[in-house]
């Protein structure tokens, strides 16, 4: 399966077998251990699905086994409610050119994040006339915890032309652009 960076895939069973039903018409027995574990404040992903794998396993005698496939680098929690609430929140982080899953912060409204594609390989990328990083063919270049606003996105390549764009960024959404340079 072709999934960008940052993705999380849950399957209620391990590849080629197959998930047991739960009680005639209620939820499956997969299903409803990960509807429990989603009400559990504060969990990260990884922990919710391996409760609901324990869970599953315990219930099925291990004849079921839940499995999972994650190229995630940031943390998400379903269920924030709980958490501990910072006395004032952090300032938000420079801007950086490191390429990691944008997570939603419920406690971060103004901040927002943007996803940079580029058909081809070597493109500068200036974002607000600072320099953020170089595209590699296939990947996508993610800047996290970017304030909430309009932003200038610039890019540049020997032999093209300079592509420019400006893009409005919201609170808690990820704008995604394609950077299409054409020849000088």
């Amino acid at each position: 399966m072709d999934v960008p960076a940052g993705t999380y895939v849950a399957y209620s069973t391990a590849p080629g077998s197959v998930a047991e039903d739960g009680e005639p018409g209620k939820n499956g027995i997969y299903t409803g251990e990960l509807l429990k574990a989603l009400r559990e404040p504060g969990l990260r992903i990884e922990d919710v699905f391996k409760r609901v794998r324990i869970a599953v396993q315990s219930r099925t005698q291990n004849r079921q086994n839940p499995w999972d496939a994650s190229s995630m680098t940031g943390d998400f929690v379903f269920n924030p409610a709980a958490m501990a609430v910072p006395a004032a929140p952090p300032p938000p982080a420079p801007v950086a050119a490191v390429p990691q899953p944008f997570v939603r912060e419920e406690l971060r409204p103004e901040v927002g994040a943007l996803a940079l594609t580029a058909r081809i390989d070597g493109v500068e990328i200036f974002l607000d006339d600072q320099p953020i990083g170089e595209t590699r063919l296939g990947r996508t270049l993610i800047v996290e915890n970017l304030p909430v606003g309009r932003h200038r996105v610039r890019a540049r390549r020997a032999g093209y032309k300079v592509w420019e764009s400006e893009v409005q960024v919201g609170p808690n959404q990820r704008f995604e652009l394609v950077i299409d340079l054409e020849l000088d």
